[in-house]
């Protein structure tokens, strides 16, 4: 069986950067709702304005959202990893003393 090793200042810098991540398209999705609304009040008018207000705000901002939650459980998920690992590795060192 392989050795496994974790370098925990790795682990908590992949969790820190998906949490970043999830912001920005947090961040994302509330820019494009703001496009969507200003599409809405006149800022393209038409048919053509009027569908991409509408999947802006039906396919955009839903999936962006549902991709910033993921990389949020993900980063928790990193982050209980690390917990688990850190416990075990304590666990298994007072074996040796």
């Amino acid at each position: 069986m392989p050795d496994v090793r974790f370098v925990y200042e790795d682990l908590a810098q992949l969790s820190q950067l998906l949490q970043q991540g999830a912001q920005q398209l947090e961040e994302t999705a509330r820019a494009a709702q703001q496009v969507a609304q200003i599409l809405e009040q006149g800022g393209l008018l038409g048919q053509a304005g009027d569908i991409f207000a509408s999947n802006l705000q039906s396919r955009l901002v839903p999936r962006t959202m549902r991709l910033s939650h993921k990389f949020t459980e993900l980063s928790q998920d990193v982050r209980g990893a690390m917990s688990d690992m850190s416990s075990e590795d304590q666990k298994d060192a007072g074996l040796f003393r």
